[in-house]
């Protein structure tokens, strides 16, 4: 014959308690993960994203200055494409994105923008868009170099240094661009005076980074008239490329 006193009875029930919640803390971790994969599975028709520079280098940039970009895409799929969310890692965040569906073989834009304040040396920053595509996440990169010290030394002695005109997003044209009138309320005219005889590349963007207009042009002669009579009231931005040179953008409104 056996005597359990009640010591050991409260030993084997501590036993059996513990076991019991660690099974119940492993079955809730095990739903989570479950939970998570499947909210991050895209549900509905999916399509194909096709950025046209999915990596960025911008070179190197003054603390506290901010570098922009724009990443072009096309929905190469055969679903419009519903963009979701775009969310940047530390200091970088995305200030447009497009809100409404993009047909398939439309194409659009995002606005990043990288804070360099605080930051030094090489950089390395993502950002993530969700989309109705599969996988459902999409990375960018923007990565480049920050001098941490706006000052460079002279006898000892700090001396500041300017800082160089930037135009939106980031690339400085290489010729005397301007946009006139700015604000419009119809049609503007393009000045860019040195790119006589080279192609161009034109392209505006909303506010939202949708493609509203675009035009190639042929043996560019000085300016281009362009019309603006049937954009809505708002900030634009007309992304131009000459020959073989970056590409930049120049800010515009129009008013009524």
């Amino acid at each position: 014959m056996y005597i359990i006193n009640l010591h050991q009875i409260f030993i084997l029930m501590k036993k059996q308690l513990i076991l019991s919640s660690a099974f119940l803390f492993l079955f809730s971790l095990i739903a989570k993960a479950q939970f998570e994969i499947e909210e991050t599975l895209p549900t509905g028709p999916t399509t194909a994203l096709q950025f046209d520079e999915p990596e960025h280098h911008f070179g190197t940039a003054r603390a506290g200055e901010k570098v922009q970009h724009i990443y072009r895409f096309t929905n190469i799929g055969n679903e419009p494409l519903q963009l979701t969310n775009a969310k940047g890692s530390c200091g970088c965040t995305v200030s447009n994105w497009p809100k409404d569906p993009i047909k398939p073989g439309g194409t659009g834009a995002i606005v990043v923008e990288f804070d360099t304040k605080g930051k030094s040396g090489p950089q390395v920053k993502q950002v993530t868009i969700m989309a109705n595509t599969d996988p459902m996440h999409t990375i960018l990169y923007i990565k480049g170099e920050v001098l941490a010290d706006e000052m460079d030394m002279v006898n000892d002695e700090p001396v500041p240094q300017p800082k160089a005109k930037q135009y939106w997003p980031v690339k400085t044209p290489a010729y005397s661009a301007s946009v006139f009138p700015n604000p419009t309320s119809g049609k503007f005219t393009l000045n860019v005076l040195e790119a006589n005889g080279q192609n161009a590349s034109l392209e505006v963007y909303n506010n939202q980074g949708q493609v509203v207009s675009k035009a190639d042009v042929a043996n560019w002669e000085g300016s281009l008239d362009l019309n603006a009579a049937d954009f809505a009231d708002g900030n634009y931005w007309l992304s131009v490329k000459m020959g073989d040179t970056e590409r930049f953008s120049l800010p515009f409104v129009v008013v009524r």
